[in-house]
């Protein structure tokens, strides 16, 4: 039979602190060296402990700026796997290259599209766009990058707009609303809407990127002014354009030739991903 003891081991108290521990052991006989590693290995974990901190600091900083701060800058290319050369517009085959000396917009380079409001002016901004809304078949809608809609009533044709009328539109909104004195008497709702600050606002930015996104590197110039004796900036210089004429004759043919109805859904398998 086991017997047992009362014999119990003696309470200690736990260490208040570094120094109690040093007290109890004695490291007057340990090497000067062994005293100095401890020290060190402490200051190597300490630092690499610092740089991972900081690598990973740095990782989710660029994470973030990449999907959330690089997005306020306009023409990021978000969809990288979309080649240049996969931009396949349906108007493609219309294009063509000109050579244009462009007017200046002063004095005797004015243009029918400036000055005071008018009905001829009102005329000549709206003949150039006012066509814009198109009707191009399945054949053609299936190329692009972007998916649009079937256009009820008109089976296997899509609606869609070449950008370049997109911008003629809030170009000459921007402009009629600098005159309210003018287009202020007898807007339609329509119109109204259009002059919203908010639409306002999406046309300046709308033809900023448009600008940006075509960039044109023809070269302004400086010439020397003997009435002023000055060098002057010139912008009555040669351009290579987009022949603006033939894509407009391309879109007059291919104009909308039913009323699109916003409000019928179309069933459609044309299975193209839409790019937010």
């Amino acid at each position: 039979m086991l017997s047992s003891t009362n014999d119990s081991a003696d309470y200690e108290p736990l260490k208040s602190s570094y120094t109690d521990l040093d007290a109890e052991y004695d490291t007057s006989d340990v090497a000067p060296s062994q005293t100095i590693k401890r020290p060190l290995r402490r200051i190597v974990i300490i630092l690499a402990i610092v740089v991972q901190v900081v690598f990973d600091f740095l990782v989710i900083a660029n994470a973030i700026y990449d999907t959330v701060f690089a997005r306020l800058f306009a023409l990021r290319p978000i969809f990288d796997e979309y080649s240049a050369s996969a931009f396949i517009a349906p108007a493609q085959d219309a294009l063509e290259y000109q050579t244009y000396k462009f007017d200046s917009g002063f004095g005797t380079g004015s243009t029918i599209y400036q000055g005071e409001p008018s009905d001829s002016v009102d005329q000549a901004w709206e003949d150039l766009y006012s066509f814009g809304i198109l009707e191009v078949p399945r054949s053609q809608a299936a190329l692009m990058v972007n998916n649009t809609r079937p256009i009820p009533g008109k089976e296997g044709y899509y609606i869609t707009e070449l950008d370049v009328f997109h911008e003629l539109h809030c170009l000459n909104v921007i402009r009629q609303k600098l005159s309210p004195e003018y287009y202020g008497q007898n807007m339609t709702r329509l119109h109204k809407s259009l002059m919203r600050p908010d639409h306002i606002s999406h046309c300046i930015d709308s033809i900023r990127q448009s600008l940006m996104c075509s960039s044109d590197i023809s070269t302004i110039v400086w010439v020397w002014e003997e009435d002023t004796h000055t060098a002057k900036p010139s912008g009555t210089v040669l351009h290579s354009c987009r022949d603006f004429d033939k894509l407009r004759d391309w879109a007059k043919e291919h104009h909308i030739s039913v009323h699109f109805d916003d409000s019928v859904y179309m069933e459609d398998d044309l299975s193209i991903p839409v790019i937010p």
